[in-house]
């Protein structure tokens, strides 16, 4: 059995918003992501999860699928991704409604079916939300850029 690690990305580490100052008003666009597993393997639906604050009915949000440089076994260890990784697959989000708990932030899922012809490796999920010239990210390499 081949395993892929996806990168969770946490929600504890502040995602780099977009800011812009429109009619006097400043708009703030936020994301943040997350994946639902740690360990797939070919075959496997992983759930891409975002919530996302400041968007409007024009907001739209995907997942690039990254794969990095890492040795699955010596992530375990490091718990630090090499590069920036390269995006070999999207999803597009889709629009799931209010967050419960609080009415300004709004949810968004998505699958990703890890292929058939993957080799393994450790893949991560770069959550994008845009709308119009604004453009937030959640990326799982964001930790060691802080």
């Amino acid at each position: 059995m081949v395993l892929m690690s996806l990168s969770t990305v946490i929600a504890d580490i502040p995602a780099p918003n977009d800011n812009k100052i429109e009619g006097g008003e400043r708009h703030t666009l936020s994301v943040d992501g997350y994946v639902t597993t740690k360990f797939a393997s070919v075959g496997d639906d992983v759930e891409i999860i975002a919530m996302t604050r400041g968007h409007s009915d024009n907001t739209f949000v995907t997942a690039n699928i990254l794969k990095f440089p890492n040795d699955p076994m010596g992530l375990l260890n490091s718990q630090s991704l090499e590069g920036s990784g390269v995006v070999i697959d999207q999803v597009v989000l889709t629009q799931d409604g209010a967050h419960e708990d609080d009415p300004s932030t709004m949810m968004w899922s998505g699958d990703y079916v890890v292929p058939v012809s993957s080799v393994g490796g450790v893949y991560g999920a770069r959550i994008v939300a845009e709308d119009g010239s604004m453009r937030a990210s959640d990326d799982p390499t964001q930790i060691n850029q802080l």
